[in-house]
């Protein structure tokens, strides 16, 4: 794990409630014992996620702003007088939701990981921070060959339109010790120079149950848009700033 793939994991870190076997935490936690960068960063983060939660405490119900509400509302025909309203029962789940989710993080469902939280994962890096790239060329065999140095999966067919559209640089990330090749594309379709499509590729046997769906299933996340299938022994990835129509030309 690298210190970018780190601060991305790490964001999740909530001061206090850190939960026991997660593998991919624990791995971020101890680069910041290892990586200054990295700990000044974690550092601010806790900082802000603290003020953050003093905030929260902070925030007291305006007096009377209960009664206010119940009077303000109309009485249902069909209730009884000492009924509480489901409403409010309702409203006051939702606000504990809000208040309360940021200061948790769900338990990842086993050791091997499942498919849903590699792909959110994945298109989440760059929803957030687009990652620098270890190898900036617009040839993807140039790329591939990067990959093969650094064994990571190379072992990924494109599409005909993706053989055909010029590559932008390639990475290779790590989830849960296994490594993924990150390939990035510009169609020259999208407007700015940025690159507009992002596959990545990953063996099977990260998965604790092989991906059988040969068919792409689409996911959005943020402002991208991704599709996931599975050939062979490789699971793939396509993630695009564009709508369903612009995807689907390169699949």
């Amino acid at each position: 794990m690298n210190p970018e793939e780190a601060k991305v994991v790490l964001l999740l870190y909530r001061p206090g409630v850190h939960e026991d076997h997660d593998p991919e935490m624990d791995a971020a936690l101890g680069l910041t014992k290892q990586d200054p960068d990295v700990k000044r960063w974690f550092d601010r983060h806790c900082a802000r996620q603290i003020k953050l939660r003093s905030e929260f405490n902070r925030i007291e119900v305006p007096e009377g702003l209960r009664e206010q509400i119940i009077s303000e509302r109309p009485a249902p025909a069909s209730s009884k007088a000492t009924a509480k309203p489901r409403w409010l029962i309702g409203a006051a789940f939702a606000l504990l939701v809000i208040v309360c989710t940021p200061l948790f993080r769900p338990q990842s469902n086993s050791s091997a990981g499942n498919l849903e939280s590699y792909r959110h994962r994945m298109t989440g890096m760059v929803v957030r921070a687009y990652p620098q790239m270890d190898i900036y060329t617009n040839d993807v065999e140039v790329i591939r060959h990067y990959l093969s140095q650094q064994a990571a999966p190379t072992a990924f067919s494109l599409s005909d339109s993706l053989q055909k559209t010029p590559g932008t640089g390639g990475k290779v990330l790590s989830w849960q010790n296994h490594k993924v090749s990150m390939i990035c594309f510009r169609s020259g379709k999208m407007r700015g120079a940025d690159p507009d499509l992002f596959l990545f590729v990953i063996d099977q046997g990260a998965f604790e149950r092989k991906n059988e769906s040969s068919l792409p299933v689409l996911t959005r996340q943020g402002s991208l848009l991704s599709a996931t299938w599975s050939d062979g022994n490789q699971t793939y990835i396509l993630a695009t700033t564009g709508d369903e129509s612009f995807l689907k030309q390169y699949l």
